[in-house]
C-alpha cells in the first residue's frame, strides 16, 4: 500500500480517501471500508467505495457499492434539505439543491435522480432523460431510475425505447409485474395491440391474481372491438379487487349500458369503503353512469360533479395558456403561410398525407374517422402526440414563448419543411398500408391549424362540431385517461368551448377553404350526404363500404371505442336534456352558444 488509511474523524477520513483514489485507488477502497463499519448508513463512505471499486476495474461490485450509497443518501445534508423542499412543494428551492450537490459531488446517483424527476415535472423531458442515463451509467440496478428513465422515454414519445427498458426490468425483477404491464401498456401505445395482448397474458399466466393486468388487458381487447371479452376482463378484476375504480369505470365507459341499478349499491358500498382518491373519482364516474342508466338523473349528476371536483383537484387546470395560444392566433396568423419554394411536397415523393380531425372531444370525431378509414384509400391511426410536441417545441424556441404567426413568419422553407417531415417520420410508425391519407384524430390539434398549414401543405383538416350543450354535457361525464383538464369543471368547459369556436373561425376567415366542417346532427341524419361532402373535400369518390363503418375491425382506442362498433343511433346527440337543470355555469360560459340545437358553422 503506497498511502495510510485515516481512522480519525469522519471528515479527515472522506478527505483521506478522496486524495488516495487517484494515487492509490485500493487504499482509497480500504479506507472507504473503515468508515462504513463505522457507519453502515454512510452514504459518502460508500459512493467513495464505488469510485475506488470503478478505478481498480470491479464494475459489478461498483455498481452495488453506489446502490448502497442511493439507498442511504438520506444521511447526507444536502440531499435531506433538497428532499424536504421538493416535500413542501417548492421544486425551484429543491433543484437549486441538487445543483449544488452534483457541483460539488457529480457522481452523486440518487441526486441526479431527483433532479431528473423534477425536470420531468417540469416538461425539460430531455434534460430528465440525459440525467437519468448518466444515474444508470453510475449504478445501472437503479430501479427507480430505470423505471423514471422509460417514463422520460415514453413522454418523449420514444415508445421502442420505453419498451426495451421495461422489458430489462421485468427480466431484472420477473416478480414484480408492474413492469410487464407497463411494457405491455406501452405497446398498447404504438398500436402494436397484439403484442400488448400477449404480453398482459403472459403476465397473467404466471399471476392470475393481478388485477390491475387484467384492466390493461381489458383495454386491449376494447380497442381490438372485442367489447365482450373486454368487459369480462374488467369484470374478472372486480372479482379479485371490489375496489378496483378503473375496472368499475372502463365498464361504464364501453358505453353499452352494462352498469345497470344492480350495480348501483355495489359502487356505493366500495365508496364507503373509503379507497384512495384515484379509485374514488373512478367509481363516482362509473356511479354516474348507473345512475343515469337507471334514470335517476339528479343522483348521476350529483355523481358526475363530485367525481370532477375531485379530479379537477387533482390534476389542476390554468386556462391562460389556451386563451393566450388563442390570442397569438387571432392576432398574429393573418394570411396562409406560401406555398415552399422548390421544396417537394410529401405526397409528391409518394407518401401519404395526414388527415386532421380536429374539434371537441365527444363531438363525433372517432364516428368521422371511422367512417373515412373505411374507405381504400384512407388509413385510421390514432389520437398521435407528435404535432402537440413540434408545436409547442417551436413555442419554446430561444427559450421563450413566440407566438404563432411569429414562428411560422421567421421559418424557411426549408425549415418548415423538415418540421413537416419530422412529424411525418413520427407518424410513419403508426401506418404501413400504400394509402393516399392516414388519420391523425387528436383532437386538440385545432390550436395548430395554423403551423398544419405552414409545415404539411398536402395536409387536410376536417373540424367535427357537435351542438354546444350536448357536447359539453358529454365531455363533463367522461372520465379521460390522460389530459382534457378542462373539462371537469362546466364553466371551463364553457369557455373552452368558445375560444375553440372563435379560433376556428379566424382561421376560417384568414385561410378560407383549409377546415372543412362536419356536422355530427346532419352526420346521424345524412351520413351518406355528409361523408359525401368530406370525401369531396379531400378529392376522394364515395364508396358504399363506408356505410359499414361498425363493421370495420381495425383499433380504436378512444372512449367512443364500442359506440363506432355500432350503427348510428340519434339518442346520442340528446343525453344532456335530462340534466338540464343543473347545467346553469355550462350555459352561462357558453352565452348565445348555449341556445344553439345544432352544431354551429
Amino acid at each position: 500500500m503506497t498511502a495510510s488509511v485515516d481512522a480519525g474523524s469522519r471528515a479527515q477520513a472522506l478527505q483521506n480517501g478522496l486524495a488516495l483514489l487517484g494515487p492509490d485507488p485500493a487504499a482509497a477502497l480500504e479506507q472507504a471500508g473503515v468508515m462504513v463499519e463505522v457507519d453502515p448508513g454512510d452514504a459518502d463512505a460508500h459512493r467513495l467505495a464505488a469510485k475506488a471499486l470503478r478505478r481498480l476495474g470491479r464494475a459489478e461490485a461498483a455498481a452495488r457499492a453506489e446502490l448502497a450509497a442511493i439507498r442511504n443518501s438520506g444521511s447526507v445534508p444536502a440531499i435531506q434539505h433538497a428532499l424536504a423542499a421538493i416535500q413542501s412543494g417548492d421544486d425551484t428551492k429543491g433543484e437549486s439543491l441538487l445543483r449544488e450537490r452534483i457541483a460539488a459531488e457529480p457522481d452523486d446517483a440518487g441526486a441526479l435522480y431527483l433532479l431528473a424527476a423534477i425536470a420531468l415535472r417540469t416538461g425539460a423531458l430531455a434534460d430528465a432523460a440525459a440525467l437519468l442515463q448518466k444515474a444508470l451509467a453510475l449504478a445501472p440496478a437503479f430501479v427507480e431510475a430505470k423505471a423514471l428513465f422509460a417514463t422520460a422515454l415514453s413522454e418523449m414519445h420514444d415508445f421502442a425505447g420505453s419498451v426495451q427498458v421495461y422489458r430489462e426490468l421485468a427480466e431484472q425483477d420477473p416478480a414484480n409485474g408492474e413492469w410487464q404491464s407497463r411494457m405491455a401498456a406501452t405497446l398498447a401505445r404504438m398500436d402494436r395491440h397484439e403484442e400488448a395482448l400477449a404480453a398482459y397474458d403472459a403476465l397473467l399466466a404466471a399471476q392470475p391474481g393481478n388485477a390491475m393486468a387484467l384492466v390493461g388487458r381489458g383495454h386491449v381487447l376494447k380497442t381490438l372491438g372485442r367489447g365482450e371479452e373486454s368487459e369480462a376482463s374488467y369484470r374478472a378484476a372486480i372479482a379479485l379487487d371490489p375496489a378496483c375504480g378503473e375496472a368499475w369505470w372502463s365498464i361504464a365507459n364501453l358505453k353499452t349500458g352494462a352498469l345497470d341499478a344492480d350495480a348501483i349499491g355495489t359502487i356505493e358500498a366500495q365508496i364507503a369503503g373509503q379507497p384512495n382518491e384515484k379509485s374514488l373519482v373512478n367509481l363516482l364516474f362509473a356511479l354516474g353512469n348507473a345512475k343515469e342508466n337507471a334514470g335517476d338523473f339528479e343522483g348521476a349528476f350529483n355523481a358526475y360533479l363530485d367525481g370532477n371536483r375531485r379530479w379537477r383537484r387533482i390534476t389542476g387546470y390554468n386556462p391562460d395558456w389556451v386563451r393566450q395560444r388563442s390570442a397569438d392566433i387571432v392576432e398574429t396568423v393573418t394570411a396562409p403561410a406560401p406555398p415552399p419554394a422548390h421544396v417537394e411536397t410529401h405526397m409528391e415523393t409518394g407518401g401519404p398525407a395526414p388527415i386532421f380531425i380536429v374539434g371537441m372531444p365527444r363531438a363525433g370525431s372517432t364516428l368521422v374517422e371511422q367512417l373515412l378509414s373505411s374507405h381504400s384509400r384512407i388509413e385510421g391511426t390514432a389520437e398521435l402526440p407528435y404535432l402537440p410536441a413540434l408545436a409547442l417545441e417551436a413555442y419554446r424556441g430561444e427559450g421563450k414563448q413566440r407566438p404563432i404567426g411569429q414562428i411560422i413568419a421567421e421559418m424557411s422553407d426549408e425549415e418548415r419543411a423538415e418540421l413537416g417531415q419530422r412529424y411525418l417520420r413520427k407518424a410513419a410508425t403508426h401506418h404501413g398500408t400504400d394509402c393516399r391519407y392516414f388519420i391523425d384524430k387528436t383532437p386538440n390539434n385545432w390550436l395548430f391549424a395554423p403551423l398544419i398549414q405552414a409545415i404539411l401543405p398536402d395536409a387536410r383538416i376536417i373540424d367535427v362540431r357537435r351542438a354546444p350543450m350536448s357536447c359539453c354535457f358529454s365531455n363533463f361525464k367522461q372520465h379521460f385517461a390522460r389530459g382534457q383538464a378542462y373539462s371537469y369543471d362546466l364553466a371551463d368547459l364553457g369557455e373552452y368551448y368558445r375560444i375553440y369556436r372563435n379560433t376556428m373561425a379566424h382561421v376560417d376567415r384568414v385561410m378560407p377553404g383549409l377546415v372543412h366542417r362536419i356536422a355530427y346532427d346532419r352526420l346521424v341524419t345524412d351520413t351518406a350526404g355528409e361523408v359525401t361532402r368530406a370525401l369531396e373535400y379531400l378529392g376522394l369518390s364515395f364508396e358504399d363500404d363506408i356505410l359499414d363503418f361498425h363493421r370495420n375491425p381495425r383499433a380504436v382506442r378512444t372512449a367512443s371505442a364500442q359506440q363506432v362498433r355500432r350503427p348510428i343511433r340519434r339518442k346520442d346527440t340528446e343525453d344532456w336534456v335530462p340534466f338540464s337543470t343543473w347545467l346553469e355555469p355550462l350555459r352561462n360560459a357558453l352565452g348565445d352558444l348555449a341556445t344553439l340545437e345544432t352544431a354551429p358553422d
